[in-house]
Order: C-alpha cells, then sequence, then structure tokens
C-alpha cells in the first residue's frame, strides 16, 4: 500500500524473480496444495512439474472474470499487458493514489462530535457491526462488500478503479447498492450528488428497499453456520485430494 501506482511495475518485475526460489523452497517442503492469485502466473508451471495439487485463488468475482475471461487469460494478461513502466503510466487514471492524506485545515475540529476521523487504518468490520451505522459508502471492492452485506448494510457505491466499477453495475442491477452519479465524460461527481445518494440509501423512503435488500442478504452472507460448512467442505475436499507423498 505504500507504494506509489506507477511503481508497481517495478514490484511486479521483483516479484517474477521469485520463480527459482519458490522452486527451491518448494521442493524442499513439499506441500499437499499451492493456491495461487494472478500475480504469480508462473506457479502452475512450477507445480506441474512438481507433481503438487494447486488452485487459482481469484481475488475477483465471478462476473468479473466472465468479463475478463478464464483465470488462464487473466494470468497472461497479467504477464504480457503490462511489461514496462510506460505501460502503466497509459493506463487512464481519474483518482490519484496519494501516498499520504492531508485533511483540510480545521477539518477536525469542524466535524468533532459529529463523527470519528480516522487517518490510519480503520477496524472496517467492528463498524459495520455497529448498530448505529445507517450505511455504508464504498469504492466497492468485493471484501468490503461482503463484510458489509454479513451486517445488512445498505451500500452507497462510489468506485476507483480495476474491478468495482463491474461490481457497482452488478450490484446496481440487483438494487443491491446505489451508484453516486457521475459526468458520464470524465466520472466527475458533486457534494450534492454525494450527499443526496447518502440521505436517499440510508434515511429516505424511497430508499427504503435498498435497506431492506441488504437486510436480506444478510441472511446469506451473515449465516455463520452455511459459511463454516463451505469451509469445512472445502477442507474435506482438500483432504482427499493431497499430494500424496
Amino acid at each position: 500500500m505504500d507504494l506509489h501506482y506507477d511503481d508497481v511495475w517495478y514490484l511486479k518485475q521483483a516479484y517474477d524473480r521469485l520463480q527459482e526460489p519458490m522452486k527451491h523452497l518448494l521442493q524442499f517442503v513439499s506441500p499437499d496444495w499451492i493456491f495461487y492469485d494472478f500475480t504469480a502466473y508462473w506457479l502452475p508451471t512450477i507445480a506441474r512439474q512438481l507433481g503438487i495439487p494447486h488452485g487459482f485463488f481469484s481475488i475477483f468475482t465471478a462476473a468479473v472474470l466472465g468479463y475478463l475471461g478464464p483465470p488462464s487469460a487473466l494470468i497472461n494478461r497479467a504477464d504480457h499487458d503490462l511489461n514496462t513502466p510506460e505501460d502503466y503510466t497509459r493506463q487512464p487514471k481519474w483518482v490519484p493514489f496519494p501516498t499520504t492524506v492531508e485533511l483540510p485545515d480545521g477539518f477536525e475540529e469542524q466535524t468533532k462530535g459529529r463523527g470519528v476521523v480516522c487517518t490510519s487504518w480503520a477496524p472496517q468490520v467492528k463498524i459495520l457491526a455497529h448498530d448505529s451505522v445507517g450505511g455504508f459508502l464504498s469504492h466497492s471492492g468485493w471484501s468490503s462488500v461482503v463484510e458489509a452485506l454479513q451486517f445488512g448494510r445498505a451500500l452507497v457505491l462510489l468506485t476507483c478503479f480495476a474491478d468495482q466499477g463491474l461490481i457497482a453495475k452488478q450490484l446496481a442491477e440487483k438494487k443491491i447498492g446505489y451508484v453516486v452519479p457521475r459526468e458520464e465524460g470524465d466520472g466527475s461527481f458533486t457534494r450534492d450528488s454525494m450527499a443526496e445518494s447518502l440521505r436517499l440509501v440510508a434515511v429516505e423512503e424511497e430508499g427504503k428497499f435498498y435497506r431492506e435488500k441488504a437486510m436480506e442478504m444478510k441472511g446469506l452472507f451473515g449465516d455463520r453456520d452455511r459459511q463454516d460448512q463451505y469451509v469445512d467442505n472445502f477442507l474435506n475436499y482438500l483432504e482427499s485430494h493431497r499430494c500424496l507423498k
């Protein structure tokens, strides 16, 4: 998170140099399974060479993968599409990625008693679990969406980049979340549209169905017994299909 967006290419190059060290490590520890995401696109080849079962762990939803293509295509794209720093800088970036956040002078004093200003990592799950939360303004990252819905929190969606726009579109179509209106040309939005979106979803009668839909989703995402069963089934599968040494 401390790395500037334009410098991610260098991190990717450094990460790719882990191939040989990782191969030696896997030969030594001989794991039952290997799971990898799209950044370690080279791990399946190593796993096959060593005869180790492996699986792709997607940080993207099925809907996003359906748009981008199968995991293999996504992995190849991560390997070949962005090969130089220039490839990164050519990508349109409507939202800046500052390394530090500076609040306007007097902001904390003006908001004193009306809310909490957190300038470091916030305990998001604990906040969402509090009964006083009437809605959640989110960038539409899937992890945050899941955390909100497990507590039945209505969603106001303000996307930034990557897969967030596709997630927001799907949630809006299902009336699970409301997307803050923007200018079609440059993606800009106003403070009025932001305020109106928050009032609609969290307070107004017109947006009641967003709150009701979020509570409906709580029955799925907040069902701990069901989630535990998913994990148990997954672990049983891994156990029955593990590498035989």
